[in-house]
């Protein structure tokens, strides 16, 4: 297998290659040049780092930048309950686990069987199931 060289790799070597043909031509002119060129090369790296940063937690923030784990895995929702907590809804396979999540910890609130979500839709079961994401929240934070 052939490997690709990254991009900014070969930018940084084109750099160094065109920095040392300078020193090389005219110390006293490279070295004038150098220190500006050195200043407008950082500030150009600053800038690209900064859009790849801003760009990385735009797409987490709005949840576009997620990991395939075939279709086994699939966020189905999510609410945000506190400041940094969140209730979100996951499916696996054919089970969908509601679980709690908050920095540093992972709970499962409710595990819904396969069955189990279509029954409480139709209203077959005794208690009259709530339909709304909101209902269900309640209703699985109560323990019923």
């Amino acid at each position: 297998m052939r490997r690709r060289t990254p991009a900014i790799a070969i930018l940084l070597a084109a750099a160094s290659l065109e920095a040392q043909a300078a020193l090389t031509a005219d110390p006293q002119a490279a070295h004038a040049l150098s220190r500006s060129d050195l200043m407008e090369w950082t500030m150009a790296l600053g800038l690209v780092i900064f859009l790849i940063l801003v760009s990385a937690w735009l797409l987490r923030r709005f949840n576009r930048l997620s990991i395939s784990h075939g279709n086994r895995l699939r966020i189905l929702g999510g609410i945000p309950v506190g400041t940094r907590e969140r209730v979100v809804l996951l499916q696996v396979g054919e089970r969908q686990l509601l679980l709690g999540v908050a920095p540093g910890r992972v709970e499962t609130l409710h595990v819904l069987e396969p069955g189990e979500l279509a029954r409480a839709e139709c209203g077959n079961s005794a208690d009259p199931a709530p339909v709304t994401f909101a209902g269900r929240l309640t209703q699985a934070m109560r323990g019923v």
